[in-house]
C-alpha cells in the first residue's frame, strides 16, 4: 500500500489544523515558495527554512488518528477504494477513498459536535 493512502489528504489536513488538531506527527504536507507542493515529507525541525514556506500542515497517519478518536469509533473497507466509518451506535457515518481520510472526517464531525 502506498504511503499516501496511509496519511490524510492535503485538504483534510488543512481542515484538521483549522479545527485545532495538534500539529505534531511524522508526516506533513509542505509547500515551499517557488517550488511545487511536496506530497509528503518526513517532518523535521525547520530552522531557517521557515521563512521560505508558504504553508505546512501535519498529515496524520491512520494510527495517529485512531489514537485521537474515541474508542467507540470504527472503520471498515467497503471496496478497493472506499472506506466507511461510524460510531458503535451507528448514529453517524463518514465515507472516504482512504481509511486515513475517513478517520479525519470522523474526527472533524466529532470535533464540530464538541465530542472531542
Amino acid at each position: 500500500m502506498e504511503l499516501k493512502h496511509q496519511v490524510v489528504s492535503l485538504e483534510l489536513s488543512k481542515q484538521l489544523k483549522e479545527a485545532g488538531y495538534k500539529q505534531e506527527g511524522i508526516w506533513e504536507w509542505i509547500k515551499y515558495k517557488d517550488k511545487p507542493l511536496q506530497l509528503l515529507i518526513i517532518k523535521r525541525i525547520m530552522t531557517q527554512e521557515l521563512r521560505i514556506i508558504d504553508f505546512q500542515y501535519v498529515a496524520p497517519t491512520v494510527a495517529e488518528l485512531g489514537e485521537a478518536l474515541p474508542k467507540w469509533n470504527k472503520t471498515w473497507k467497503i471496496s478497493k477504494k472506499s472506506w466507511k466509518g461510524s460510531n458503535i451506535e451507528n448514529t453517524f457515518y463518514r465515507s472516504a477513498d482512504t481509511e486515513a481520510d475517513c478517520r479525519a472526517k470522523m474526527y472533524l464531525h466529532l470535533n464540530k459536535k464538541g465530542l472531542i
